[in-house]
């Protein structure tokens, strides 16, 4: 986890982002108006998982079309995965492995990408079916 952590706080510093919270677990910085989380892996250090935390909620009535909108996405889309987490939110994270740390950026970049990727199609997927 410590090495992970480094690495991540290394690229991120590179790019210019503040790290708001941070723990031996996680930490988390903002991307493009989004709070982003990397989650550390203590069993496996070459495992990365960063997440778009909680950028839709709805209400219980809505919980069974907001799951077929979740399945739709995991679905159509590739590294990211929607899933519903308490409190009515819907999470989406980027999951990888990276054994060299200089092809981390690169990971790093595409997993963000491909979540805000995700999170607009998400969103307007929900829009459409509520036309």
């Amino acid at each position: 986890m410590e090495i992970q952590n480094k690495l991540i706080n290394d690229i991120l510093k590179k790019w210019g982002y503040r790290i708001y919270e941070e723990d031996e677990s996680h930490l988390t910085f903002r991307y493009q108006l989004n709070n982003v989380v990397c989650l550390f892996d203590g069993e496996d250090e070459n495992f990365y998982t960063i997440g778009l935390t909680n950028f839709f909620e709805y209400e219980d009535k809505d919980e069974h079309e907001v799951l077929r909108h979740c399945n739709e996405v995991n679905k159509s889309k590739k590294l990211v995965k929607t899933y519903t987490i308490d409190d009515n939110r819907v999470f989406a994270s980027a999951e990888f492995y990276c054994y060299d740390p200089k092809d981390l950026p690169k990971q790093m970049k595409s997993a963000l990408e491909s979540l805000i990727s995700v999170k607009l199609y998400f969103v307007e997927i929900t829009a459409n079916k509520n036309d």
